[in-house]
């Protein structure tokens, strides 16, 4: 659980750098 937290983490962040405009795609994917 924790390690496929990790990678969806990841994964957010990485969209996040390449989103930068808008995020809240972030937030709405976090939650």
């Amino acid at each position: 659980m924790t390690q496929k937290k990790l990678e969806i983490m990841s994964d957010l962040k990485s969209e996040i750098k390449n989103l930068p405009k808008k995020p809240g795609i972030y937030f709405f994917k976090t939650r």
